[in-house]
């Protein structure tokens, strides 16, 4: 077999075994990879979808609360004005009902229903009442868990939530709002990647991307990760579990809202490997490219490597022969130059030798110079026997002398890139789809009382103060309210857990011109933060509530938005140990 073959062979043999080698590895140490971020991005995404159901649904919770009658009433209590007021305004209500304790249980004492929102989500007021009567409220729960949630939808197309909210600490008003799911799905649209969705402590689907599944209240306790909720204990778990087509998937929940219900989100575990196929199919086909590319680079280096040694042993050949003139023309500076350049050598002698020879043999006869060529040939032949077996030496160092780092340079750029193309995650997951809001000029003490009158039911529940301080003659600011409610109500429930163990239960908002700026103070009779927190409080996922109780997340995104409207939200401490937030906010001329 000639040596430039066997070379090929040899290269061919070591690519091949080193990439399949190295391919087999790379796909085991992915996939395990992958699925840990699979499992890590899907519990992040339950526990970020359940804090947004559970801001939601608390958000239904005060408007409801808001709607009860305040203070006692002779006769039946009914929705006052400033209940209708609030319906008007809450664009998600579909009806709300008033419902009051008797000495025969629970008896509706007033309905406010609005038909222009009923004919828009096209629904008559008869299907209404008829979803109303399939989910009836648990009256003999509701004394004791305040708050229920369940799915009032109604087939054939009408999806709702209905929701009932006991007042008082004796339950004896009972506030009951169907709501349109909308908001809810937003969280949970479809996506090309996972699933996402809601269901109650007793696996029945209460928020879904498949309306299908909501209208027909799919109960999914036996099937998947709502199984796995069924039999487990703990407030969130990532699993992989058996999906409803059989097919195994990895998924995720989150208890939410007191652990009423549970968001779930799932993704398959095929899709989760799909980028392990993929690299698969393309590795294999750029491997042989670069097996197809290393031989053709063999046959050419063999070449190199062999015109050489053919040179030589078209010298050794005409050596053999005797004649001595000859020379081996190599330009290299490698160990085949150093052997060419001693073969020359070699040959310069011999032919010095060879004429010296002539010069003493020329009277002897020609026997005695027939033994002397003899004699020459076989010392000729030892000489080359040596050099021959330097050269298969050296050869099989060349050929041992192959980096293989190339091809681990080739398996590892394969690895990089493949990890930049799946965060991702946008970029998981991603998640909550980041949406510029439209700004316009506004009165910041009307959006601050307007953000203050959400956390009522708090503020009651745990007899906190609320003291205002709001300046109307404020310059404008060009602002998105609802953005910067968020802000102020964000602060607000943090204030309120911060004082729930303090003696003075206080909460301040004041808002004043500083300059060219206008201000929101929002401080409380708290214990404040430690200072070793502080550089940290606007740092995502960073808490410093119970775990379970706090996301980390509220800071963090107040202060993205405050940053967004071009102003600064910071942190410092009341002289009385207390927390002070204070917000900046570049002020601007009415329009």
């Amino acid at each position: 077999m000639p040596f430039r073959l066997q070379l090929l062979l040899l290269i061919a043999f070591v690519l091949v075994g080193a990439m399949v080698t190295y391919l087999l590895l790379a796909i085991s140490l992915f996939n395990e990879d992958k699925l840990a971020y699979v499992f890590d991005l899907n519990g992040t995404l339950a526990r970020t979808l359940g804090a947004e159901v559970e801001l939601a649904l608390e958000t239904e919770v005060d408007k409801l609360t808001a709607m009860a009658p305040v203070g006692k009433s002779e006769g039946t209590p009914k929705l006052d004005a400033r209940a209708r007021r609030n319906f008007e305004r809450y664009a998600d209500l579909l009806s709300v009902e008033l419902w009051v304790k008797g000495p025969k249980g629970y008896a509706r004492a007033d309905q406010q229903v609005d038909a222009k929102r009923l004919a828009g989500f096209n629904v008559t007021a008869e299907q209404l009442a008829a979803a109303q009567a399939k989910t009836p409220v648990p009256w003999d729960r509701i004394a004791g868990d305040k708050v229920w949630v369940a799915n009032g939808s109604h087939a054939p197309d009408i999806a709702m939530v209905r929701v009932a909210v006991a007042v008082g600490d004796d339950s004896s008003v009972v506030v009951v709002g169907d709501l349109r799911q909308d908001r809810l799905l937003r969280l949970f649209g479809k996506s090309g990647v996972y699933t996402g969705y809601v269901v109650t402590r007793d696996g029945v689907v209460l928020v879904h991307p498949d309306p299908a599944k909501v209208v027909a209240r799919a109960d999914l306790s036996g099937t998947g990760v709502a199984k796995e909720l069924q039999s487990s204990k703990a407030k969130d778990a990532v699993t992989t579990v058996t999906g409803e087509g059989g097919a195994e998937v990895v998924g995720a929940f989150s208890r939410v809202f007191g652990e009423r219900l549970a968001v779930i989100v799932e993704i398959p575990k095929s899709e989760a490997l799909a980028t392990a196929e993929a690299l698969v199919d393309k590795s294999i086909y750029f491997g042989i490219g670069i097996v197809l590319l290393a031989l053709l680079l063999a046959m050419l280096f063999s070449r190199v490597i062999t015109s050489p040694i053919r040179k030589l042993k078209e010298a050794s050949d005409v050596l053999a022969r005797g004649f001595y003139d000859v020379q081996v023309d190599v330009s290299s500076r490698n160990e085949l130059g150093a052997l060419a350049h001693s073969f020359n050598e070699m040959a310069g002698e011999l032919k010095d030798r060879d004429t010296r020879l002539k010069d003493s043999l020329q009277k002897l006869i020609h026997s005695e110079k027939l033994a002397t060529v003899g004699q020459m040939s076989a010392s000729i032949s030892h000489e080359v026997r040596n050099p021959m077996a330097a050269i298969r030496g050296l050869a099989q160092l060349a050929l041992r002398s192959k980096d293989p780092n190339k091809v681990r340079e080739f398996v590892e750029l394969i690895e990089k890139e493949t990890d930049r193309a799946t965060d991702i995650l946008n970029t998981l997951l991603m998640f909550a789809r980041k949406e510029e809001a439209d700004k316009w000029h506004i009165d910041i003490s009307e959006a601050v009382r307007d953000a203050c009158r959400l956390p009522g039911f708090q503020l009651r529940k745990n007899r906190v103060e609320l003291k205002l301080s709001l300046d109307n003659n404020l310059p404008a600011v060009k602002a998105n309210p609802s953005q910067l409610q968020q802000v102020v109500l964000n602060l607000l429930m943090n204030g309120i857990d911060a004082v729930a163990d303090a003696q003075t239960r206080d909460l301040m908002v004041r808002t004043y011109a500083d300059g060219g700026h206008v201000c929101i103070d929002v401080s409380d009779t708290g214990p404040g933060v430690a200072e070793e927190h502080r550089d940290q409080l606007f740092d995502a996922f960073f808490t410093t509530k119970p775990q379970g109780k706090g996301t980390g997340l509220g800071l963090h995104v107040c202060q993205q938005i405050v940053t967004e409207h071009g102003g600064t939200i910071v942190y410092a401490g009341t002289p009385a140990g207390g927390a002070l937030f204070k917000i900046r906010l570049p002020a601007t001329a009415w329009d």
